[in-house]
């Protein structure tokens, strides 16, 4: 990379599970792994902010390295503002942690598990004395399913990121019906019919891009290098030779529907996923800037108007929702674009934000003995 040294890290997800069958016995422990970008040199800046990125459902996590590269451009030749780390991480049954877990996963996956998982590892890299923790703000973005797995994280814990990035996060409005909220079904059935072995990596690139053509090069490049492991695999122990995806079909649909156990709506929706609108139920509960980018040609931009006037109505200290050209797969087709979008964000907004909250947090009194306020107001009360 040209702006990066990259390392892996595996990091422990949260336990237990949110959901029965979530993984093959009640106590298998499954691995996050994770890839820290840290930049060429070393040059590591107190105060600088990092990065922590989500992907989306079969997107490994390398797609988004030409956007890491970009973004690093884009902060530091039109703002001066480097970058001190960036840590992207595949979602357990996802990437390079699919492969780790394998033979551990079930086949029940719970979206909130990701929320549990993302402060369980900030958890162990702050018990562990990680750099990323303590040497800056930590902005948190996310793509698809990533990006409701940062929006979530946020609802949970409103001051571990100081501000989120959301391209096209997967957050449904709660007025939408739940049935026609489901726009994961049709992806869904797509993803359940795919071709899920090639004779080799060449033949996939010589085969034609498809919906790959609108691409960047980049992106393309990563994804022949990373969305696909050689034969055999522990779902393919047959044929000996080609490929298969990185993170099989099967994970795929999984995280895309699960079977709905509710007796009350299980007839009239079989399959659900409503992490997607609960999320948006609890934007309330989010105390950072938050930015939401969508796809002009996306299934999401008809609720762009909708994430308008619902972000205006809580107490985030600023909130922005912006159109681009391009499909859901927006980081992938414009990373460039995205990342200049991103930065302008991030220097007006979040950094700005978070430096005004340490200087007003720096100068509220702490009393060793109770509050003055606290002994005024109950000596009234008395």
């Amino acid at each position: 990379m040209l702006h990066f040294d990259k390392s892996t890290i595996i990091l422990p997800a949260s336990f237990p599970r949110d959901s029965f069958n979530s993984t093959q016995g009640p106590d298998d422990r499954l691995n996050i792994v994770g890839n820290v970008y840290t930049p060429t040199g070393k040059v590591i800046i107190k105060g600088q902010p990092s990065f922590f990125f989500c992907s989306a459902n079969g997107l490994p996590k390398e797609l988004y390295e030409p956007f890491f590269e970009d973004l690093f451009e884009a902060l530091k030749t039109q703002y001066d503002v480097g970058i001190n780390y960036i840590l992207a991480i595949d979602f357990v049954n996802q990437g390079q942690s699919y492969i780790q877990n394998h033979a551990k996963l079930g086949d029940n996956f719970d979206w909130t598990d990701n929320y549990k998982d993302v402060l369980c590892l900030f958890n162990y890299l702050e018990f562990t004395n990680h750099p990323i923790t303590n040497s800056g703000p930590i902005i948190a973005m996310g793509h698809s399913i990533g990006g409701n797995a940062v929006i979530g994280t946020s609802e949970i814990h409103p001051r571990l990121f100081a501000g989120v990035i959301g391209i096209e996060a997967m957050v449904i409005p709660n007025s939408i019906k739940p049935k026609d909220a489901l726009s994961s079904a049709q992806y869904a059935k797509l993803s359940s019919v795919r071709r899920q072995i090639w004779p080799s990596r060449d033949s996939i690139r010589k085969s034609g891009h498809g919906i790959y053509n609108v691409w960047d090069n980049r992106v393309f490049d990563r994804w022949i290098e990373y969305g696909f492991v050689d034969l055999p695999t522990f779902l393919f122990p047959e044929p000996k030779e080609g490929v298969t995806l990185t993170t099989p079909m099967v994970q795929e649909v999984n995280t895309f529907l699960r079977i709905n156990n509710n007796e009350t709506t299980k007839k009239e929706l079989p399959l659900c996923r409503d992490e997607t609108q609960d999320v948006f139920t609890n934007l309330k509960k989010v105390q950072i800037p938050i930015y939401l980018i969508i796809g002009e040609s996306s299934f999401l931009n008809e609720f762009t108007d909708i994430y308008r006037k619902e972000l205006k109505a809580i107490p985030s200290p600023c909130t922005k929702v912006e159109t681009i050209r391009g499909s859901h797969f927006v980081p992938q087709e414009h990373p460039q674009v995205i990342a200049s979008m991103g930065a302008k964000f991030i220097v007006e907004v979040i950094l700005k934000n978070w430096n005004q909250n340490r200087t007003e947090d720096a100068s509220y009194m702490r009393y060793k003995q109770l509050n003055p306020f606290v002994i005024k107001s109950l000596a009234a009360k008395l």
